[in-house]
């Protein structure tokens, strides 16, 4: 799970730096709807929460990002 979440956040700003924010934002809101999903599923290791939570962290700072650059309707279920 670290690894999709790290991948995640590399291609989201992969994508940003390309300026193609639509995939981006694609990118990133997926990862982190999978990250709201499987939240309880992370507690068990403690040893990756600190990096989970700061890469989830600095996932939501390129999403703010990426919707002031392109304004768009994201899915916040």
């Amino acid at each position: 799970p670290a690894c999709q979440i790290s991948t995640s956040y590399y291609v989201g700003f992969a994508y940003m730096m390309m300026r193609r924010y639509a995939d981006a934002i694609r990118t990133l809101s997926s990862a982190l709807l999978y990250m709201q999903r499987t939240k309880q599923l992370f507690s068990s290791r403690s040893y990756q929460n600190d990096q989970i939570n700061k890469q989830t962290e600095q996932m939501y700072h390129l999403l703010a990002i990426c919707l002031v650059l392109h304004p768009q309707c994201v899915d916040e279920s």
